[in-house]
């Protein structure tokens, strides 16, 4: 009886015998092993747990598994293995790779045998077969000590198991020492066991740390600083490169200790350089905390990104003391990978809804694309859920009631193991209307425009009351919460109270300096600000909001393509607001140094106001003149505001950072598409409508000349002589067939035969001077709609 079952079919590799050594593959794979599970393996207990079986020769375990005076006969006539305990068949339940090695010679010079892995009795399944000499578990040996491999994913566990070595199959005697079986991942990472120094004591592929025997020590750190102030990085060759490769899930694993108490670290695994982008955040799952006992860490993530250059390495500085590390390793997982999922997708008022049939997967995920895509890299991700809910929304908002439409929306599905394997993709598409955002910027009056520059002036912020009498009764303030995307750190341990905010965000056409103005409150039980500095003092570290805006305005269903700032036609800016030590609060801009000479300082002609006078909240209310970005990079394009019944649109994004006093602790993202690297990737950020003050700003009050869905109305009139008019609408761009039949169900007219008419309403005339009185039936045809209604002609 199978207690495990992990896939149906076993997958066995061929036996390779190697010298002793330090080994990679041509991808810069290097081996990482786990613990052996074979007990008495080098056999210095003698016997123990070890059976001998049948009389084909002697065997004894004295230092040594010696079969001697061996006769030849059928292979399993003279054998020695071990059965395997509940405790040993757990761990091959595991799955995955696992490597069986074993030094071995002849004393008669050549020696043939069989290694046997599998189950006892029933049908005597194994993971190395036999034929003859030439099986995958058949091993030919010669008169010297040399190490062999038996190398296997294991699949299957059963009930009874044994691991040994059938003998008999030739008249040679055989010796067997130190057997070891393990599992075995390809590490990415190059001594990653801190064995190799150079000949300066340095440790060899290693930016930092010392070696103390066979662990990279890190003495005397200060604690005072940036946490990356004292680190060690590997920077990865291409080969290393080469090896990590999405979709799919890795596993870092490392050990650390302290000599005293418990000390910090972060391990990073990530980009170098760019957005510094990573897999485990700094303040979150990726910062640990050890003690003084060496113990091993393990940390899993799905990789689905990949940079030119990446590092692993660990930054140290939270707290002067010492560390040891030790066995650093980067692996890929191997598991069975779940079935491509079957999907449906539905469509209502512009919300489409994706069904997932379960395939055993812990998670799904659901991408999304305005093209088609076949494979993940091709969409975006837009929802995960779980193997019990099987099912998802997602939407695209036009940024105002005015801009709705409707388009073809590609979606793919995978399914994820607990430990990230994806499985194959399955796609669908829909032709579905957009919905409308609830928010967008505002064009402020003159009275508001006064009332901003009056604060300014006295440093005064005005009452929540007056700032939002400036935008209309029903506006919607752009908000971050506890509901909002988490990219750095983890979810404020305060809930709303500790981080959360509200922004109301407008725009001047009045003074000439084409004017942003930002109102927030910040929610924030411990207010720290940054250091007192010249620029924007590192202040994403402390309480702080930032955006991203781009004078430009893409389409919003595929949104912005930039990858990184650019500059010209379409710039971009990162924005950040806060508090600061002795000078007051700031505004800083920065371009990414797209531009040339580039933008990166606190904003001319711009201020920022504070009211910390309510526990627990930061008001600030910021001026921003953003011609002062082409007053520096005279290359970038000014932003440019509607007006009056005008609407337009821009990039933008909103962030806050949370510090309780030891660094920032959390940022959480407005836009649905933000990453951790949101801040100097505008793709992240979202098409938002600039509304005008005289514009329609109630979605209510607009009415779309596309209609949301497919539907053939009454003819008119009716009854009608001899012609009538036949009214149906397209939610998209159709092949259409209009056709019209009698009660036998014969055809008697066809009005359009497959013609292709885009979106939107027709009007049809049916002209019947030709056919006698009576009912008549007439039905339309698309690929994605069919229906019919009744008409009756009276002569």
């Amino acid at each position: 009886m199978k207690i495990s079952t992990i896939k149906n079919t076993m997958l066995s590799v061929a036996l390779v015998a190697f010298s002793l050594g330090f080994v990679i593959d041509a991808q810069a794979q290097y081996k990482a092993y786990g613990d052996n599970i074979i007990f008495n393996g080098d056999f210095s207990l003698g016997d123990s747990l070890w059976v001998i079986e049948g009389g084909n020769g002697t065997v004894s375990h004295s230092d040594t598994l010696k079969f001697e005076g061996v006769t030849a006969g059928d292979p399993w006539a003279l054998q020695s293995y071990q059965s395997l305990t509940a405790e040993q068949i757990a761990a091959l339940a595991e799955g995955g790779d696992w490597e069986l090695t074993f030094d071995a010679m002849s004393p008669s010079g050549a020696k043939n045998f069989h290694v046997f892995l599998g189950e006892v009795g029933g049908g005597w399944a194994r993971y190395w077969n036999s034929d003859n000499g030439n099986g995958t578990g058949d091993v030919a040996v010669d008169g010297e000590w040399k190490t062999y491999s038996l190398n296997t994913f294991i699949t299957q566990t059963w009930d009874a198991m044994k691991i040994g070595f059938e003998v008999a199959g030739d008249n040679a005697d055989l010796m067997i020492d130190n057997i070891k079986l393990r599992t075995v991942k390809n590490n990415v990472v190059m001594n990653g066991d801190f064995s190799q120094v150079d000949s300066s004591g340095a440790l060899v592929g290693w930016s930092g740390g010392t070696a103390v025997n066979g662990e990279m020590h890190f003495a005397d750190i200060p604690g005072g600083g940036n946490q990356w102030d004292v680190q060690s990085m590997q920077t990865f060759e291409q080969e290393q490169l080469d090896s990590i490769y999405t979709p799919g899930p890795y596993e870092v694993s490392f050990e650390a200790r302290t000599t005293e108490g418990t000390q910090d670290l972060h391990i990073y695994f990530g980009e170098t350089g760019g957005g510094w982008s990573r897999y485990f955040s700094a303040q979150g799952e990726g910062k640990i905390t050890v003690d003084t006992e060496m113990k091993k860490y393990i940390l899993e993530t799905p990789i689905n990104e990949t940079w030119d250059a990446m590092q692993v390495g660990f930054e140290v500085n939270f707290a002067a003391g010492d560390l040891y590390i030790d066995n650093v390793s980067i692996s890929r997982i191997t598991e069975v990978a779940p079935s491509a999922p079957a999907i449906a997708l539905s469509t209502d008022a512009g919300i489409v809804t994706i069904d997932v049939t379960d395939v055993g997967a812990a998670t799904y995920e659901v991408y999304f694309a305005d093209s088609a895509f076949t494979d993940v890299s091709g969409g975006a991700l837009v929802a995960t859920v779980s193997g019990s809910e099987l099912s998802a929304t997602h939407t695209i908002p036009a940024p105002h009631a005015s801009m709705v439409k409707t388009y073809d929306a590609y979606y793919g599905v995978i399914g994820r193991t607990s430990k990230g394997t994806p499985g194959e993709m399955t796609s669908a598409t829909i032709n579905t209307a957009t919905s409308v955002a609830v928010n967008y910027i505002y064009e402020l009056s003159a009275d508001a425009v006064e009332a901003a520059a009056g604060a300014l002036e006295s440093g005064v912020v005005p009452a929540a009351t007056a700032l939002a009498s400036f935008f209309p009764d029903d506006y919607t303030p752009f908000e971050i919460n506890s509901n909002s995307l988490v990219v750095e750190g983890s979810a404020a341990e305060g809930g709303d109270v500790d981080a959360s905010a509200k922004f109301w965000v407008g725009f001047e056409n009045i003074t000439g300096a084409n004017m942003m103005v930002f109102y927030a409150e910040m929610m924030d039980d411990i207010v720290v600000p940054a250091a007192a500095a010249e620029n924007g003092g590192g202040g994403w570290d402390f309480d702080s909001w930032e955006a991203g805006i781009g004078a430009y305005g893409p389409d919003f269903i595929t949104g912005s393509d930039h990858q990184s700032f650019e500059s010209g036609e379409e710039p971009d800016y990162q924005l950040r607001a806060g508090l600061m030590d002795v000078n007051g609060p700031y505004i800083h801009a920065w371009d990414g140094d797209a531009g040339d000479p580039g933008y990166n300082q606190l904003v001319g002609n711009s201020a920022t106001v504070a009211d910390t006078s309510a526990d627990g909240m930061v008001r600030l209310l910021t001026i921003l003149s953003t011609v002062e970005f082409s007053g520096v990079n005279t290359a970038a394009a000014d932003f440019v505001y509607p007006t009056g019944e005008g609407v337009s649109t821009m990039m933008f994004n909103v962030a806050i950072n949370d510090n309780d006093g030891t660094g920032r602790d959390y940022q959480g993202c407005w836009s649905s598409k933000c990453t951790g690297a949101w801040w100097n990737t505008p793709a992240n950020w979202e098409v938002v409508a600039l509304v005008g003050s005289a514009a329609v700003v109630s979605n209510e009050d607009v009415v779309s000349t596309v209609p949301l869905e497919y539907s053939l109305d009454q003819n008119y009139p009716n009854p009608f002589n001899p012609s009538t008019n036949i009214q149906f609408s397209l939610a998209a761009t159709s092949d259409v067939t209009l056709e019209v039949y009698n009660m036998l169900g014969q055809k008697v007219a066809t009005l359009l035969q497959n013609q292709k008419m885009n979106a939107g309403s027709h009007t049809q005339t049916f002209d019947a001077s030709r056919l006698a009185s009576g009912m008549y039936v007439y039905r339309i045809s698309t690929p994605n709609f069919v229906q019919s209604r009744s008409m009756m002609l009276i002569k």
